[in-house]
């Protein structure tokens, strides 16, 4: 028996404890009534006698539905570098060569549905022309997998320029790294750093998108930015964002900015205070002008003498801290 046979044949047996498991769930909550919610089951509990039955198969459906997102949250966060793939209205990841795909939505994209549990997920999927097949996790494996004999580049390399693996299989190119931070903070691109390891040389694949260009009003010769057009509901692209590197460059459909794009996926940044990501929202900035005082008008210019005819204040604060949590005390000028 060839590999692949013996493939096929284990997943074959999985599958089976996968509709056995779900046959017995199916039995032990729809008999009669079907599932009962906690609160009708309290109440109907001395006259229902499968209750004790029906609450340790709704606590078991609860437990696994908690190890199933708790997989996928793990998922978000181990590969956030990798861009998101949308097969049948959930989000995966390619990886190991692509020959698995990684589960990273706990929701259906078009019906914001939670994923309850393994059997509201297909058994396969179809991929690139590659058939996936469901594992006990969630994640899909590729049936009849072909591994490539190429390299990957490693990724700390491609980051900083710089890898403390001594014996690290991965590729380390000094032409994939990421550009130079000082490059692309100071005005006069400079980096003053004598043992700098990124990358000091721009190109479409390690610099950030012009902003100017996007709007064609690009006039610097020397710009070290990206000319690279892009459109203006385009995702960030999570290889560059959190890599610094997108090998795709120019071809490439996702926006090449160094911005969180967890915040716009997730409404939240897993990384916390580690991310060192612009964090940008996309609710309205709140802005409350002051309006002129229509109480003024009741009042004759006459009985009031005008000081000043600027718009500044005729009133100055008085900043002092012998006034106990007083901090509105003013003082006439």
């Amino acid at each position: 028996m060839s590999e692949s046979q013996k493939l096929e044949e284990r997943l074959r047996i999985l599958e089976n404890d996968l509709k056995l498991q779900k046959s017995q769930l199916v039995d032990q909550l729809v008999r009669k009534k079907g599932l009962i919610a906690p609160k009708t089951l309290v109440k109907d509990r001395k006259f229902d006698p499968d209750y004790a039955r029906k609450l340790k198969a709704y606590k078991q459906l609860i437990r696994l539905k908690k190890r199933l997102h708790k997989h996928i949250r793990s998922n978000q966060f181990k590969y956030a570098y990798k861009n998101r793939i949308t097969i049948n209205r959930l989000n995966f990841v390619s990886i190991h060569k692509d020959t698995k795909l990684a589960l990273v939505s706990t929701k259906y994209l078009d019906t914001n549905k939670e994923i309850a549990s393994l059997d509201d997920l297909k058994t396969t999927l179809v991929h690139n022309e590659h058939k996936f097949i469901k594992t006990l996790e969630g994640d899909y494996i590729m049936q009849n997998p072909q591994y490539s004999t190429e390299k990957e580049y490693c990724l700390y390399y491609t980051r900083s320029g710089t890898c403390s693996n001594n014996k690290c299989s991965f590729v380390h190119s000094p032409n994939h790294v990421a550009l130079c931070p000082n490059v692309i903070q100071n005005k006069d691109r400079t980096c003053t750093k004598q043992k700098c390891t990124y990358s000091h040389t721009p190109s479409q694949f390690n610099a950030p998108s012009c902003k100017f260009f996007q709007s064609q009003n690009c006039t610097n010769e020397n710009c070290v930015f990206s000319h690279k057009l892009e459109a203006k509901d385009a995702k960030i692209c999570r290889e560059f964002a959190l890599n610094g590197y997108c090998d795709n460059g120019r071809s490439c459909s996702l926006a090449h900015y160094f911005e969180c794009p967890d915040l716009d996926e997730l409404g939240y940044c897993p990384r916390g205070s580690m991310c060192k990501l612009v964090h940008k929202s996309k609710l309205p900035p709140i802005n409350h002008k002051a309006t002129r005082n229509m109480d003024n008008d009741d009042i004759p210019k006459t009985e009031y003498l005008l000081i000043s005819d600027s718009d500044e204040s005729d009133i100055e604060q008085v900043l002092d801290q012998d006034l106990d949590m007083n901090h509105d005390y003013v003082e006439l000028a």
